[in-house]
């Protein structure tokens, strides 16, 4: 994929087309590190049960499969990152905030929908979670 490494561009890959093209463009502008597209039952598993997920397999919107039943999610978690260096900046909040606003306003301009960001959650010990990774499809777009 499109100035990605290449484990970037299989997670990519993972996710729905419109996802894709989404996180291309938006790469474009500003750089993103694709950290996660799709996830198969071990790895959602293990999301819930270190609370980064909220839901268990196969109830997460990273576990969707398209009408083959072949891996296609329909959320894509994305970070901001210093491609000089290859540093993930995950506490880089404004970052997060900025990426978020550019995929919103990519989703409207390709004529996508994206579901409210961020999405929280809460996560099986309690705590509630603000997911700023987190972007996913609205239903409408793949139902």
């Amino acid at each position: 994929m499109a100035n990605f490494p290449p484990v970037e561009s299989a997670r990519l890959a993972s996710c729905h087309p419109y996802l894709q093209d989404l996180v291309i463009a938006v790469n474009a502008e500003t750089p993103v590190c694709v950290v996660c597209g799709w996830r198969g039952e071990q790895a959602q598993n293990y999301a819930y049960d270190t609370g980064m997920s909220g839901v268990k397999w196969p109830n997460s919107a990273h576990n969707h499969l398209d009408k083959g039943k072949n891996p296609c999610s329909v959320a894509v978690d994305l970070a901001p990152i210093d491609r000089a260096t290859g540093e993930i900046l995950w506490r880089d909040t404004e970052g997060f905030k900025d990426i978020a606003a550019r995929m919103e306003q990519k989703a409207g301009e390709m004529g996508y929908k994206l579901t409210h960001w961020p999405i929280t959650y809460k996560a099986h010990n309690g705590n509630s979670v603000d997911d700023l990774p987190h972007h996913q499809l609205d239903e409408s777009e793949y139902t």
